[in-house]
């Protein structure tokens, strides 16, 4: 009898915890990630002297407080929510310079793209580099990204001009999802951060298409 009341016992508690296992289950994280010109299709135009060109690109710094899996928006104005099950494929600072460096290439018609650190020897004719203030979604609606970026000659070796771009961009968010809690749209507030980049790349691409070729 007393072998019946213990396999009991033991049975009660086995379901007692795979009932409060299954009430703690964390809902699934949902992955966002940000798009190039090339992504959506933009057109352009570049002239044949951009197109000859080779660009280096970065480094490109991001503040910590964005620099990390999960999105981050603003709440306030010293406040920041960090939404734990909405994140981004990977490291958004290496997203930010791909994308950069995607859009300068179609904007200037050249494949000829080196990331930072570029090794010795690669004959680079401009290179861009920033420090990135701010990328994020406020309490406004609108995203802003701020940064203070500087465009090299001469391999890197030669700084020509450095400026300080302020971007914001409207969030279009859609309509409430069923499963989902209340919150910002993060899907739209991707789709707002990757135009502020493509506004930052047209600037950049546009200074560059200036300057006489050094080569």
């Amino acid at each position: 009898m007393r072998g019946g009341v213990n396999a009991l016992a033991v049975a009660t508690v086995v379901a007692a915890v795979a009932i409060l296992g299954a009430c703690g289950e964390s809902p699934p994280s949902r992955f966002y990630t940000l798009t190039s010109l090339g992504d959506v299709k933009a057109a352009a135009t570049p002239s044949p002297e951009t197109a000859k060109l080779a660009i280096g690109v970065g480094p490109i710094d991001l503040p910590e407080y964005v620099d990390r899996p999960e999105v981050v928006v603003r709440v306030a104005s010293n406040k920041v929510d960090v939404l734990d099950f909405d994140k981004w494929t990977g490291s958004l600072g290496d997203r930010v310079t791909f994308v950069l460096a995607e859009n300068l290439s179609i904007l200037l018609g050249t494949e000829q793209i080196a990331f930072s650190p570029v090794r010795r020897g690669v004959p680079i004719d401009y290179q861009v580099s920033a420090e990135v203030i701010r990328f994020d979604r406020d309490t406004d609606g609108n995203v802003y990204l701020v940064a203070l970026w500087s465009l090299f000659g001469e391999d890197g070796d030669f700084l020509i001009m450095t400026r300080k771009t302020r971007i914001s961009k409207p969030v279009t968010d859609g309509p409430p999802v069923a499963d989902q809690p209340p919150g910002p749209d993060v899907n739209a507030t991707a789709k707002a951060m990757s135009e502020a980049l493509a506004d930052w790349s047209r600037e950049i691409a546009a200074e560059i298409a200036k300057k006489p070729r050094p080569r």
